[in-house]
């Protein structure tokens, strides 16, 4: 999936125009970006990509437990 797909079906799943979508998703690799340089590549990548992806999995987990689709 290349970036363009990626803003196009974020947009489709959430309602948010893919204008928007990508000024999110730019932003995020900004952020992203600025906190692996601060740690340095490889000491920060794996541990700021955990973060990242258990933060994702907790909120899908109690959207879960509360009933809710999305």
């Amino acid at each position: 999936m290349n970036h363009t797909e990626l803003i196009l079906e974020i947009s489709k799943r959430t309602g948010i125009a893919p204008e928007d979508c990508d000024k999110v998703m730019k932003t995020f690799e900004d952020v992203i970006a600025g906190e692996l340089s601060m740690k340095g590549w490889k000491n920060g990548m794996f541990d700021t990509a955990f973060k990242i992806m258990n933060s994702v999995k907790v909120k899908k987990d109690r959207k879960k437990c509360n009933g809710e689709n999305n």
